[in-house]
C-alpha cells in the first residue's frame, strides 16, 4: 500500500565512528614437539559510516578487523574434489547481502584480510545499487575445472564490486554487476561483467536469465603448478596466460498455488572464472526440467510436497557427463516437524574418463522443534557413490547418518550439538575406503542482555584433530563490543576424554577485541 498525505519530512544525516583495538598472542608447535609462544601483537582500526537516510549510506574502514568470532563448522570433504562453500558471517559484508544473493560471481569471502575497505549502499523505490572496494593482503583463489577445483592463497590485491538492481512491475527486475580484482605484487587480474533479471508475464508465467563474461590474466608464479589442462590447451599452472569465458542460465517457470513447472538451461565455458566469486566448477552444460507439487490437506499433515527433477549434463566437448533423476517428498506435521525423503538415480556418470552406471542416493531427514526449548534433527543415507580419489574411480557403498539437537536448558543456557558420519566400503562390503565423523558442541550462557559466555568444541575423526574455542562477550549494543577468548587445536588419537587431555597441542591463540560505537 501507499501512505499519502505526509510531506516535508526530512531526516538529518547520521555520522558514526567505530574504533577497534585487537590484541593476540599465538603459539605454534616447534621441532621438539613443544609449544613455542610467539610475541604479543596488537592492531587498531577505524570505521566511519555516514547514513544519509535509512536507505543510503557510505562506509569507510581502515585496517578493519573482519575476523569471525566463531569458527566455521567443519565439514566432511574426503571424497569431494571441489571447493566447499561457507556462508558469510562478517557483519560488514552481510549488510546489503540481499542485492547479491544467488549470484555465484560475487562471494564476499573472496575478500579475506583487507587493509582497507569502502562501501556505498543506495536503496530506492525502483533503483538500488552497491559499490564495494577493498585492498586485501591475503587474496584467496578458487580455480574451477571440469572435475575439480584448486584453492590457493595469494598476496595483495585490489577488489572492486558493483551491483545494480532495477525493480520492475509485479516482482520483475533487471540487474547489472561488475567485479574486478587486480593483484598488486604480480600481473594477475580477473574481471567479470554480467546482466541478470526476471520478467513476470502474469501471475503464472515468468522467465529468469543470467549472462556473465569473464576476462582472466593469470599471474606468473609458482603458487599453482599442475599438469592438468583445460579449454584449448591452457594449463592450470599460473604461467601468465590470458583468456576469457562466459556463463549463461535461462529459466522458464509456470507456477500456481499447487503446481510449479520449470525448465532450465545453463552453461559455463572452460575458461570462465570469477576471482571475486564462488565458481568451483566450469566446462559444463546442463539441461533440466523439474516439477513441484503442493497439497494442503488441513489435517494432521499441514502440507504435502512432491518434487521431480530430470537433468542431462555435458562438457564443452559434447561428452555426456551425467544423466539423472532426483525426486523427494516432504511432509509438514504439527509442532514444526518435517519429514523429507529423497531418492536420486544416476543412470550415467562420467569421471576421470570412467563410466559409472549404478549410482543412487537414498536419504531421510527428520527435523522437529516440538517445543520452544527443544529442537532436533536426524538424517540417514544409503548410497552407491563414486570413489573419486582413486586413479580409476569405482563404485562404492556409502553409509551416512547424522543428527543435531538444540536445547534451551534455561532462559540463559543454550546447548547445541551436531554429528555427521560417513562410511565408504567396497560394493561387497569386504573392505573400507574411509570411515569417520565430525562432531561439534556449542554452548552459550547469557548472563544478561549484554554479558555472555560461548564455548565451541569440534572433533574431526578423519584428521584426528580437536579444537576448542571459549569466548567471553560483553555487547551492550550491536556494535559496541568486548571479546576475550582463545582457540586451540590438538592432534588426538581418538574421540575420548583421556585422548583429548593427552593430545598433542599444535597451536593456540589468545585474542582480545574492544570496539566502541560513537554516533
Amino acid at each position: 500500500g501507499t501512505l499519502k498525505g505526509i510531506e516535508g519530512i526530512e531526516r538529518e544525516g547520521k555520522l558514526e565512528f567505530l574504533p577497534t583495538v585487537v590484541g593476540s598472542q599465538a603459539s605454534s608447535l616447534g621441532g621438539d614437539d613443544q609449544l613455542k609462544a610467539g610475541k604479543p601483537a596488537g592492531e587498531a582500526s577505524l570505521g566511519v559510516k555516514y547514513s544519509f537516510s535509512s536507505d543510503r549510506s557510505v562506509e569507510l574502514t581502515l585496517n578493519p578487523d573482519f575476523s569471525q568470532v566463531e569458527a566455521d563448522e567443519e565439514r566432511i570433504d574426503v571424497n569431494t574434489t571441489f571447493a566447499l562453500y561457507y556462508p558469510e558471517k562478517r557483519p560488514f559484508f552481510n549488510e546489503g547481502a540481499d542485492l547479491i544473493a544467488d549470484l555465484g560471481a560475487i562471494y564476499t569471502r573472496s575478500i579475506n584480510n583487507p587493509i582497507g575497505a569502502g562501501r556505498i549502499i543506495n536503496r530506492g523505490q525502483k533503483d538500488s545499487w552497491m559499490f564495494l572496494s577493498a585492498f586485501d593482503e591475503d587474496s584467496p583463489y578458487i580455480v574451477p575445472g571440469e572435475e575439480k577445483s584448486f584453492t590457493r592463497t595469494g598476496g595483495n590485491s585490489l577488489s572492486n564490486v558493483f551491483r545494480y538492481k532495477r525493480s520492475l512491475r509485479e516482482g520483475s527486475f533487471l540487474g547489472l554487476l561488475a567485479t574486478d580484482r587486480r593483484m598488486t605484487d604480480n600481473a594477475g587480474s580477473g574481471s567479470v561483467a554480467g546482466i541478470d533479471g526476471r520478467y513476470r508475464f502474469n501471475d503464472m508465467y515468468l522467465v529468469e536469465f543470467e549472462a556473465m563474461f569473464s576476462a582472466t590474466q593469470e599471474p606468473d608464479d609458482s603458487l599453482l603448478v599442475s599438469s592438468d589442462t583445460f579449454g584449448d590447451g591452457h594449463t592450470f599452472t599460473f604461467d601468465g596466460e590470458s583468456f576469457s569465458g562466459n556463463s549463461m542460465a535461462l529459466q522458464f517457470e509456470r507456477a500456481t498455488k499447487h503446481w510449479r513447472l520449470e525448465t532450465r538451461y545453463s552453461h559455463k565455458t572452460p575458461t570462465f572464472r570469477a576471482e571475486n566469486g564462488f565458481e568451483s566448477q566450469n566446462d559444463s552444460r546442463e539441461l533440466s526440467a523439474e516439477s513441484l507439487w503442493r497439497y494442503y490437506p488441513n489435517n494432521f499433515f499441514s502440507e504435502v510436497m512432491g518434487f521431480v527433477l530430470a537433468s542431462v549434463q555435458h562438457n564443452s566437448r559434447g561428452e555426456q557427463k551425467a544423466q539423472f533423476v532426483y525426486t523427494f517428498v516432504i511432509l509438514e506435521m504439527p509442532r514444526q516437524t518435517r519429514l523429507h525423503v529423497s531418492y536420486a538415480k544416476r543412470f550415467q556418470y562420467r569421471f576421470k574418463e570412467t563410466e559409472l552406471h549404478g549410482l543412487y542416493d537414498l536419504r531421510l531427514n527428520l527435523n522437529s522443534q516440538f517445543s520452544e526449548r527443544y529442537q532436533f534433527g536426524l538424517n540417514v543415507g544409503r548410497h552407491v557413490a563414486p570413489i573419486r580419489f582413486l586413479a580409476v574411480p569405482v563404485e562404492g557403498r556409502l553409509f551416512s547418518h547424522g543428527l543435531f539437537a538444540r536445547v534451551q536448558a534455561s532462559d540463559r543456557l543454550n546447548v547445541g550439538l551436531s554429528y555427521s558420519n560417513q562410511l565408504m566400503t567396497t560394493l561387497d562390503r569386504e573392505s573400507d575406503y574411509f570411515d569417520g565423523f565430525v562432531g561439534t558442541v556449542r554452548a552459550s550462557y547469557q548472563r544478561n542482555k549484554a554479558l555472555g559466555v560461548k564455548v565451541l568444541g569440534q572433533y574431526n575423526d578423519f584428521s584426528k584433530t580437536f579444537q576448542i574455542q571459549p569466548l567471553l562477550t560483553y555487547q551492550p549494543s550491536p556494535f559496541t563490543i568486548f571479546y576475550i577468548g582463545s582457540t586451540s587445536n590438538q592432534n588426538v588419537g581418538q574421540f575420548a576424554l583421556d585422548a583429548i587431555q593427552d593430545g598433542l597441542l599444535t597451536n593456540r591463540q589468545y585474542f582480545l577485541k574492544i570496539q566502541y560505537l560513537f554516533n
